[in-house]
């Protein structure tokens, strides 16, 4: 039941990862309202979701509850950091960051390929022809990072977020903006294949 952490060679980031079958209830630490909302799951993946996130969080050495938005977005009850969950299947992500994040998992042989249109603009599917590797996935699981980043109810993946570059080093780095005028429009992705997952954390691009 140990996680497995992966690095995105950015400094002010922890990322931990693991499959939360493996979780032995009675292992994990719980503020009173989380012993109460996880007694509340029927469902047995859901709850193994909850309980993932929460031992990652204590594997940190986190002892802060998490805590939502009204939009859904996850955040440490009285601290000024960062973080973003994830899960996929059986695998759950935990991210804490000293700066704005967004992180995503998935299975790196999910196929997306069929709904493109859906997510996937014109200009977007010219880089799907230079790229290589599985491009509607990762384009997919950029989108998803963003999308926690900015926190924007009803943002469109097609319209609303351009990814307009792609690079492949050790990582692949992504680089893109939110249509419209405003504050914090550029980003950062960063993706990484392992262990037969695809990771992506979404951050804001530093200004010149």
């Amino acid at each position: 039941m140990t996680p497995v952490s992966i690095d995105f060679q950015i400094t002010t980031l922890n990322f931990l990862y693991m499959n939360s079958m493996l979780i032995d209830e009675k292992a994990v630490a719980l503020f009173k309202e989380e012993i109460v909302q996880s007694k509340s799951y029927t469902h047995r993946q859901r709850k193994e979701a909850f309980l993932g996130i929460r031992f990652l969080r204590n594997s940190l050495g986190i002892n802060k509850p998490i805590t939502y938005n009204l939009n859904g977005k996850p955040f440490l009850e009285g601290d000024k950091n960062y973080i973003s969950i994830s899960h996929s299947h059986h695998f759950v992500a935990f991210a804490f960051s000293e700066i704005p994040i967004g992180i995503d998992l998935e299975k790196a042989d999910r196929d997306t390929s069929k709904i493109i249109n859906k997510f996937m603009s014109e200009d977007e599917k010219n880089l799907y022809h230079q790229a290589k590797g599985n491009w509607p996935l990762e384009l997919w699981c950029a989108k998803e990072a963003v999308y926690k980043l900015y926190d924007i109810p009803g943002l469109s993946f097609k319209d609303g977020i351009q990814i307009q570059s792609r690079e492949q080093n050790q990582l692949t780095l992504l680089e893109g903006c939110l249509k419209g005028a405003g504050p914090n429009k550029t980003f950062l992705v960063k993706l990484k294949e392992a262990h037969g997952l695809l990771f992506a954390v979404a951050h804001f691009k530093a200004e010149p």
